[in-house]
Parts: structure tokens; sequence; C-alpha cells
């Protein structure tokens, strides 16, 4: 379904949890930066992806904490 969306139109910013039904949210993280957009990727499972797919992209562990979250997307969006 992330798939579809991001070919409707462009986006500035992705979130994208780390398992999803048809893939992964590196998966959808690259091609979220293939089209422009940065991207995070949520998971609770960072241990079930090669340490390569983890350093393409930013990630936070589960559970996250929203002025975690807040802070990191401000800092990928360059917003203060």
């Amino acid at each position: 379904m992330a798939r579809a969306y991001l070919g409707t139109r462009p986006y500035e910013l992705v979130l994208a949890d780390g398992r999803l039904g048809d893939g992964s949210g590196i998966e959808i993280a690259d091609l979220a930066d293939a089209q422009g957009a940065k991207a995070l990727v949520i998971t609770g499972y960072a241990l079930m992806f090669a340490k390569e797919e983890l350093e393409r992209h930013p990630y936070l562990m589960k559970p996250v904490r929203a002025v975690e979250l807040v802070d990191r997307i401000r800092g990928l969006i360059g917003a203060s």
C-alpha cells in the first residue's frame, strides 16, 4: 500500500514502519529517497535488518518517545 501512495504525489517526509505486510520500511525508505523525500524508519525489529540496510536511512527503535520523534523529524526537514 505504501508503494502505491508514493506514486501518487511528491512527499517531503516519509515515516515507515520497519515491518510491513508487503515488504519492509527500508524498501519504502529507499523508494522515498529515490523520489527526493526524506525517510525515517521506525521499528522494533532492527536486528532483522542487515547493518548496511540500517545505515542507509535514519531509524528509531520502538517504543518511540514523542519528543524523540519530533526532534528527529525536525532534524530531517530542517525545521527549528
